[in-house]
Formats: C-alpha cells, sequence, structure tokens
C-alpha cells in the first residue's frame, strides 16, 4: 500500500469519521495511489493502558504494509499521535511519517525540533498539495517546494513553505469518498456529519480556529450540500444531519437560501447547527425549523459582560437569552456551551455566568456545557499567558488526562502541549466541582430550582456549599454518601442525601422537598 490515513475515532460510527481525512485519501485514490484509514477503533483498543493502546496501533499498522503513513492532528490526542508514530518509526524505519490537521501546523516548527522521528508536516488545506507532494515522496523524490510543507533540511534547520491558497468561497466537495467508509460504520449510523463550509469571521481571545483559517469565512456551495443530503438517504437511508461549520449562520442571506431551497426540494429530513446567537434573528431561526432544524448550538462563553469585552466574543447578554428562549419556546433544541477560568476572571464574573447557566436550565435548555479554560498555541490567551502555564496533571474536559502523566515529553515541551498545561489561579481552584455542581443541578432540577429562588437567585453560594460538601465526601466525613470510585469530579452516587443537605443547610422547610417529582435525568 502506498498510503494509510490515521484518524483518531474511538468508534465506528459516522459522526466520528475525518472528513478531512477521507477528502484528501479520495483524491490520492482518484490519481492511482493505493491508499486506506486506520481509525483507532479498528486496533484492538486497550483504553486502561496508554502502551498497550499506542503498541495495538503501531502493530495493526504492518497489516497495511504503508509506505507512508499520514495523521490527523487534534491537540487533544497530539501526544497519542506522537507515541504512535515514533512507535511506528521505531518498527518500520523506512516508512516516511506525515503529520497534518491543526495542532500539527501550529506547532509544526516546534514539532519536527522536538520529534525528529516525523519526516513532513503538511500545513494548510491539501486539496491543492497532497497528490503532488505524495506522489513526489513515492517517487523517491520529495518535492520540498510544494506549498504548505514543513521539513528539516540538510543543515538541521526547519524550513517552512508559504501556505497554499485557502480553498474559495462557494467550493464543492462532492461525497465520493463514502466509499471509503467502512460499511460496519454506516449500518450502525443513524446520524451523519457533513460540511458545509470552514472558517470563523470572528476574533475570540481563546479560540484557534481564526488561526487555522485564517478567519476566511466559507461556504460550501448550496446544491453540492443539498446533493450529499439526498445521496446519503438515497443509499444509506440516513436523515439525520449534523451540518459542520463553527458558525453556520454567519451569512444570514445564504443560510435562509439554503433552507428555502431544502423547503422547495421538499427534503425532509432533521439538522443540527453550530451557531453564534447574534447572527440569527427570530424570522431566520423560524424558516431554519421549517427546513428541518431540530437543534442548534450556541457558544455563549460567559455571562459577565466585563468578560465579554476582555475575550472578545462581544456578545450582548439579553439579547442572547432573548433567542435562546425564543428557540426553546420554538421546540428546537439548545445546546448552550460555556468556558470558565479565565486568567482576568474574578469570582463576580463567575458569578454572573453561572447564574446565565442556571437561568438557561430553567427556562428550558436542553444541555449546557462549561469547560474549564485551556491555553491553546494560536490565540492571544497563550500569547499572553504562556510563561505562566504550569504542568500538573490538571486540564480541561475538552481535552484528555489518558497518559498524559506517562509522557515526559509533554512537560518538557509546553510550547506544542499547552492544551495539558493549567494557569495557577485561587478562582480555578474554587471551580473545580462546577461541572458535577451542574449535572446535579439538571439530574434535581426541581429541588435545586427551588433551593436557589429561596436564595435570592445567588447560584454561587449554592456551588460554594456543594463545593463544601463533596469535599467532606471525598475526605472520608460522610459514610453514607460516596462519589464513584476514581472518579473524583463525577457523579454522586446519592445526589438525594447532596439534595436533603442542601434543604437541611439553608434551612428550607421540609414539606417543600420532592426528591421524585419531575426530575430530570
Amino acid at each position: 500500500m502506498d498510503v494509510l490515513f490515521i484518524v483518531p475515532s474511538m468508534s465506528p460510527y459516522l459522526l466520528q469519521e475525518c472528513r478531512g481525512s477521507l477528502e484528501l485519501a479520495q483524491i490520492l485514490k482518484s490519481n492511482g495511489v493505493s491508499v486506506d484509514l486506520l481509525r483507532y477503533w479498528q486496533a484492538d483498543l486497550d483504553l486502561d493502558c496508554f502502551s498497550k493502546l499506542v503498541t495495538n496501533i503501531a502493530k495493526k499498522v504492518d497489516s497495511f504494509n504503508p509506505r507512508i503513513v499520514s495523521f490527523y492532528c487534534r491537540c487533544d490526542v497530539y501526544h497519542v499521535i506522537l507515541s504512535v508514530a515514533q512507535t511506528i518509526k521505531k518498527r518500520h524505519p523506512e516508512i516516511v511519517i506525515l503529520l497534518g490537521g491543526p495542532q500539527a501546523e501550529i506547532s509544526a516548527r516546534e514539532t519536527l525540533k522536538a520529534f525528529p522521528f516525523i519526516d513532513y508536516i503538511c500545513c494548510g488545506e491539501g486539496e491543492t498539495t497532497i497528490f503532488p507532494l505524495i506522489s513526489s515522496i513515492l517517487s523517491g523524490h520529495p518535492n520540498l517546494s510544494v506549498d504548505g510543507l514543513t521539513y528539516i533540511n540538510e543543515n538541521g534547520v526547519v524550513v517552512q513553505n508559504k501556505l497554499p491558497n485557502l480553498i474559495c468561497d462557494n467550493y464543492k466537495m462532492g461525497f465520493a469518498c463514502y466509499q471509503l467508509i467502512p460499511h460496519t460504520v454506516i449500518t450502525n449510523s443513524s446520524q451523519a456529519v457533513i460540511e458545509v463550509g470552514r472558517g470563523c469571521p470572528f476574533n475570540c481571545s481563546f479560540c484557534s480556529s481564526k488561526t487555522f483559517w485564517k478567519r476566511s469565512f466559507r461556504l460550501r456551495n448550496i446544491d453540492d450540500i443539498i446533493d450529499e443530503v439526498q445521496y446519503i438517504y438515497k443509499i444509506y437511508g440516513i436523515k439525520s444531519i449534523r451540518f459542520e461549520h463553527d458558525i453556520f449562520t454567519a451569512d444570514k442571506k445564504r443560510i435562509r437560501a439554503f433552507c428555502e431551497k431544502l423547503i422547495e426540494k421538499k427534503i425532509s429530513i432533521s439538522w443540527r447547527c453550530s451557531s453564534r446567537a447574534d447572527t440569527v434573528d427570530e424570522d431566520t431561526i423560524i424558516l431554519m425549523q421549517k427546513a428541518g432544524l431540530k437543534g442548534i448550538f450556541f457558544g455563549v462563553e460567559t455571562g459577565s459582560e466585563r468578560m465579554q469585552s476582555i475575550i472578545q466574543k462581544n456578545l450582548n447578554i439579553e439579547k442572547t437569552k432573548e433567542i435562546i428562549n425564543f428557540c426553546v419556546n420554538l421546540g428546537v433544541k439548545v445546546n448552550a456551551s460555556f468556558m470558565y477560568g479565565f486568567p482576568q476572571e474574578t469570582e463576580e464574573d463567575f458569578s454572573d455566568t453561572l447564574n446565565l447557566i442556571c437561568d438557561l436550565i430553567d427556562m428550558g435548555v436542553q444541555r449546557v456545557q462549561a469547560h474549564l479554560v485551556d491555553f491553546l498555541q494560536g490565540t492571544e490567551l497563550y500569547e499572553q499567558y504562556k510563561d505562566q502555564l504550569i504542568f500538573n496533571g490538571r486540564v480541561s474536559n475538552l481535552a484528555t488526562q489518558f497518559g498524559i502523566l506517562r509522557c515526559n515529553y509533554i512537560q518538557e515541551n509546553p510550547q506544542i502541549f499547552a492544551a495539558f498545561f493549567d494557569y495557577p489561579s485561587e478562582l480555578r481552584l474554587i471551580l473545580d466541582y462546577i461541572e458535577p455542581f451542574l449535572r446535579c443541578y439538571i439530574r434535581f432540577h426541581n429541588n435545586m430550582r427551588k433551593i436557589r429562588a429561596y436564595l435570592g437567585g445567588d447560584t454561587m453560594i449554592m456551588y460554594k456549599r456543594y463545593r463544601e460538601m463533596v469535599i467532606n465526601i471525598n475526605e472520608g466525613g460522610e459514610e453514607n454518601v460516596k462519589l464513584v470510585p476514581n472518579k473524583k469530579y463525577d457523579y454522586i452516587e446519592n445526589d438525594k442525601e447532596i439534595i436533603k443537605k442542601f434543604y437541611s443547610i439553608f434551612n428550607i422547610s421540609k414539606n417543600v422537598f420532592d426528591i421524585n417529582a419531575n426530575q430530570k435525568t
């Protein structure tokens, strides 16, 4: 085999497929290059042992006998990728190792210096460069002038070529790459992911997307999207779609044209997308729902107007609540995402965020996410605080803790693995139980809402008392209420006891307490 693409797909579902790697593989295949993809789940995965996971993936490569191995790299699994690549190189020094994807691009120079077993890193969008590069390597005469290529020359100097031009707006992709997806993945899946565009025009200080996509907002050709929707329904019977784009709704005129065409063609699908609250209005949401919209993701990040300005998100909080409430009342399922632990954030700022989160839950938002802020290369946040980051094993739930303590090179290379580093602040420590608190608030919503109302809406007081109780439990202070073993930040087995303690602490009448009434699950 000529080229094997290795992608971090952990389970056999379409939602886990890596569309970018599929597209590049299809380009090579159409030009006569023999290709295949290896997904993590196709190896004998052992998620209890990092070294076995790495070894098993590397061993699986043997059955393909590739000349070139290419990895798609995300920051959350970059340590896994590099460990697998190193193992492959030790077993088969003749195999050429390529890296691509956002994390490889954003740390290309540093990665090549620190990990000499990597031969090349491909930066930028690869549709126009993948075949010229691969064909030249296969011929035995690598073309080192290919746009986007980063490598170490014969003098030991890192060379980074200019990036390739971004693909144009209104681009077409087609969908021949479905032929490269295992039949098992198709039959297991009731929902598909379809790329509908690239790039975000906004400038949030914590987000690396603007760096990777150069803030170049593009939408895929509407007819090309609809052709793919019809194809996967006709061939595979799938009519539930997640449209993949950071902000599908940034161009209101085109999202309306897309919805009108779905309606005109009488295409009956259910779909979800990501949006930004200030890029939609009530009329647009109504049209989107008429065209099949079932769920929408809003990145809100913070409930503090001050922090909205500092992180350059610049959402109006009240207008955001209004559009989310409108969606909920219309029957559109909302997923609202927040971040906490910004270096500039105060307890008062986070109190605003926590109150907003609980306001949204109270109004019927189906899902709320809260993530500890991480510091990604390519962001203003990283550049401002990179010298203050420490490695202590504490990571955002956007990353993974799996194997990071076994990889010494993570601590030695903060400029590559910043996502696994922490910013030391008192607020971040105080908020260490915010995720289980929110799960408890949702799980026992009726009772938690009553307690919150009794406290005049001061959710921060509730959280602090919750944290005190859980710390007491962790230290063995309570025998009848225990955390799930080995999951300090996860569910509490007996949440009912926690709720009862809330009522006792705040001296709320027991006749208000009804643990079984209309609880959310």
